[in-house]
């Protein structure tokens, strides 16, 4: 077993950190439960050989009290350090999922884009659940183990020296036998991990999406490739559990025979009285002392390989994690009125994104971009948000560079409508009112009327939308998240495709609707259906990563370029 393994250490820490001096406390009361354990075969011998043997009565009652009030006391401080340490492990576990729930939700884009869904998933509720069945307390009773042990072993030697050599040797073997099951335990785990990694990142694709799969006729071809690997993960495990029964069995074997060997060997000494009926039970009992280290070490082997691997698995996604930094000493700014991109480029997988682009918002402006799939709209969009860093160029918020403010304060006043936006399965309202408590309920019923949700509001006021808003409509669940947006009142709002599941006709209704709410705002639309950006104060038409036009949209048409050729296809409702 490797104890040098940092992220145990890094977890012990944690856990110390979390536990304090009550920690001490019950290492306290565990050397007293010890010290108690030691005295009862003691305590039991002369109840045998004194009492029993001795035929007296007085030392019989004396010694049968002594152990009753030694074993009360020792249950009673079980019963105060398990609670407490299984507690700190909860509460261990709970800090460890709190960490990386708060990192992912200050992820870069690079680890965003990167990352199987399934794994992390897999991290939170599988490796995180399994520290909740290990904690310091093991190390602590290793310690103590080896001290009772050390103790046991002067009081065997006082016994009877030859049978101590006798369970000395079997005890070595349990241990030769269990460092050589551990590395092969170690790398199954680990193999059978990985595996279920993968597994996991599947099985979300494949639900998150079963509609898209069902409807695309790839459910078969998906299917082999889950098969495949779940066969896989099936075939690993089958060795792996194999390993681990090979060491239980083994292992269990070693022990009762250590015990039958002390008992043949003790009874023929009790028959040639070399020993007594008390001084047998009394050594018995030590020897379990004696070993208790290495049955510890083989006994909990599979969880500590186990908590090794999750651990790994924890603090590695932990530190591989790219975070945007949330520095509080940095200039904080109430409010946006201008943004600047001067030159910015933008590298993703060794292929040029973005090219030397230049952009300003202003408020009271809607500003449109366009232009084909993977053309740099979103990722416009992820650099104005911090989600992605530029590799030249500079951004300028309020003349202010960027790299110069708190990005908490510069999220807090953009507010980001998406195509497909996220619903928590509760109502209507409350999905509206996502983090916008603090608004009247006048100014609510206003939203609501504006994107023209009071119909379905009052059709479903006691149902909940669902999983992802599986029971709204795309349209309906856009509308729910603008009028969210506009209740948050942010100076700078930015539709990302937000009404492409809207029809024509009610595009242009809401997008009338919400118009009075643009003033002092800066407005970003960034659009695939032409239709959706006539209105636009400017239009920026992007190409391969590049502006290649902008103005506004007579300007455009005038030119006869790029825009113009968007804008004749399909009568300027390509989806491009």
């Amino acid at each position: 077993m490797k104890w040098k393994n940092t992220q145990i250490k890094r977890y012990v820490r944690l856990v110390i950190k979390s536990g304090g001096w009550k920690i001490l406390l019950m290492f306290i009361f565990m050397i007293l439960t010890s010290a108690l354990n030691v005295i009862q075969p003691k305590i039991l011998s002369y109840l045998i050989d004194k009492g029993i043997d001795g035929k007296s009565i007085n030392i019989l009652f004396i010694m049968t009290g002594s152990y009753i009030l030694c074993n009360v006391i020792v249950r009673i401080l079980n019963i105060r350090t398990n609670n407490y340490f299984e507690t700190l492990k909860l509460v261990t576990a709970a800090k460890l999922k709190k960490a990386l729930m708060e990192k992912l939700a200050r992820a870069q884009g690079t680890y965003i884009s990167g990352q199987g869904t399934g794994e992390i998933l897999y991290i939170l509720d599988n490796d995180i659940y399994q520290l909740e069945s290990f904690g310091i307390e093991f190390f602590l009773e290793l310690i103590m183990n080896v001290i009772t042990a050390a103790v046991v072993f002067v009081i065997l030697l006082r016994l009877n020296i030859e049978m101590l050599f006798l369970v000395g040797i079997i005890q070595i073997l349990m241990i030769i036998f269990q460092k050589f099951m551990s590395v092969k335990i170690t790398t199954a785990i680990r193999n059978v991990r990985d595996v279920i990694g993968e597994l996991s990142n599947l099985q979300e694709q494949f639900v998150s999406n079963l509609k898209t799969v069902i409807l695309s006729d790839v459910a078969d071809f998906f299917l082999r490739i889950f098969n495949a690997e779940q066969q896989n993960y099936c075939e690993k495990s089958k060795k792996t559990n194999k390993f681990i029964l090979y060491q239980r069995e083994i292992i269990g074997f070693l022990q009762s025979f250590s015990l039958v060997v002390s008992y043949l060997v003790g009874g023929i000494m009790i028959i040639n009285a070399r020993l007594t009926l008390g001084e047998l039970i009394a050594f018995i009992q030590y020897v379990n002392m004696l070993i208790a280290p290495c049955v510890l070490i083989a006994n909990s082997n599979i969880e500590i390989k186990q908590i090794e691997v999750a651990l790994n698995r924890i603090y590695g996604e932990l530190d591989r994690i790219d975070t945007i930094e949330d520095d509080k000493k940095k200039e904080r700014i109430d409010k946006i009125d201008k943004i600047s991109f001067e030159n910015v480029s933008f590298r993703y997988s060794e292929k040029d994104v973005l090219k030397n682009i230049n952009i300003e918002f202003e408020k009271n402006s809607i500003t449109a971009i366009v232009g084909e799939s993977g053309c740099g709209k979103s990722t416009i969009l992820n650099i104005l948000y911090g989600l992605w860093k530029p590799q030249s160029g500079n951004i300028y918020i309020n003349s202010w560079p960027y790299e110069k403010l708190n990005i908490k304060s510069v999220r807090n006043n953009i507010t980001i409508v998406c195509q497909e936006p996220f619903l928590f399965n509760s109502s209507i309202i409350d999905n509206i009112k996502m983090g916008n408590v603090g608004n009247d309920q006048e100014k609510i019923d206003q939203v609501i009327k504006c994107v023209g949700l009071e119909m379905l509001i009052e059709e479903k006021e006691e149902e909940n939308v669902g999983e992802k808003g599986n029971n709204l409509s795309g349209g309906q669940k856009q509308r729910v998240a603008i009028a969210r947006a506009l209740l948050r009142d942010s100076n700078v709002i930015v539709f990302d495709e937000a009404t492409s599941n809207l029809d024509n006709l009610s595009q242009k209704e809401i997008m009338n609707n919400i118009s009075s709410y643009f003033k002092d705002k800066i407005v970003i639309i960034i659009a695939h259906r032409l239709s959706t950006i006539k209105s636009a104060d400017r239009i920026i038409v992007m190409h391969k990563g590049e502006i290649v036009e902008s103005g506004t949209e007579d300007y455009l048409l005038s030119k006869n370029g790029f825009y113009k050729k968007l804008d004749n296809t399909d009568e300027g409702e390509k989806i491009c």
